[in-house]
């Protein structure tokens, strides 16, 4: 089958969403097509969408921009708390695996146990990559100042690892560095080795504008089992961003608690309770389960 869809211009996408049924301002319509476009926002009223394909009767442009207003909010909260999860962690690997190794371990395959060594290659590429691509000053001044070191102390060379090199790292410590790691989040280390995978994929949602609100994670989280603190995530749906915005809520408090994060969590709520939360994977009883 051949894709045979014309392109359209703005005022011929606004048209068409008006004949569907969409109640509107055109001139309105227009100007955040021009904005967001067409395919982009269709993520926004596809639940508003019918079995023919029109929309459903009452539908409005207002209430499809609050969806996506709403989404690109929570995206920034989201980006904010994850980014504080990756400094924070990678302070903790590169300081817990330097006072162990020393400055340059990180360079032997012998001192990240559980990375096989074709991974630990590639962590070491990315990193040479990034080395010579950098134009950070502190770089320049060790290039300068130690020629004759082919490599990065490690507190540097964590400065220019990407979360998926931090998550590539973190895997491969030995087994005592993970188990202290984990211990200032009072979870377990695997655990904690698959919410860093589900809080990189998250990012990486979050760094390509991706909408959050209703979807569905390809990369599902664990959750601790020793207490009745995560039952309902256990129990139940939770690959929707509730159980993502838990799992950040539960890091923040540890790892930024003056950051007031949970509050504007929900605030955001507040501003926008015309969203259906039960599609983001909210509990009827979300308020008194203390996850978020």
């Amino acid at each position: 089958m051949r894709y045979n869809k014309p392109p359209l211009t703005f005022e011929q996408q606004a048209q068409k969403l008006i004949d569907k049924g969409l109640i509107c301002s055109k001139h309105t319509l227009i100007d955040r097509l021009k904005a967001v476009s067409y395919y982009r926002l269709s993520a926004y009223w596809y639940p508003f969408r019918t079995q023919n394909g029109l929309l459903k009767p009452d539908t409005t442009l207002e209430q499809i921009w609050r969806r996506y207003v709403f989404d690109r909010q929570l995206r920034l909260l989201v980006m904010d708390a994850t980014e504080r999860v990756e400094i924070h962690i990678r302070t903790h690997i590169t300081n817990l695996h330097s006072v162990e190794y020393g400055a340059f371990g990180y360079t032997r395959n012998n001192t990240l146990p559980n990375l096989k060594s074709d991974r630990h290659q590639v962590l070491i590429n990315n990193i040479r990559t990034s080395k010579k691509s950098s134009q950070e000053s502190f770089i320049n001044h060790y290039n300068l100042k130690y020629q004759e070191e082919e490599h990065l102390p490690l507190w540097m060379a964590s400065e220019l690892m990407t979360f998926g090199d931090t998550l590539s790292m973190y895997k491969g410590l030995s087994n005592d560095i993970r188990r202290k790691i984990a211990k200032i989040y009072d979870i377990h280390q695997n655990v904690l080795d698959s919410w860093l995978h589900t809080l990189l994929y998250t990012r990486n949602l979050c760094a390509h504008h991706s909408r959050l609100w209703n979807r569905e994670w390809a990369i599902k989280p664990k959750y601790p089992n020793k207490d009745s603190y995560w039952k309902y995530l256990r129990e139940t749906n939770k690959h929707r961003i509730f159980g993502v915005l838990s799992i950040l809520r539960h890091l923040q408090s540890i790892i930024a608690p003056q950051s007031r994060w949970k509050d504007r969590l929900l605030e955001l709520l507040r501003n926008y309770q015309d969203i259906p939360l039960d599609e983001m994977g909210f509990p009827m009883n979300w308020q008194q389960s203390h996850l978020l």
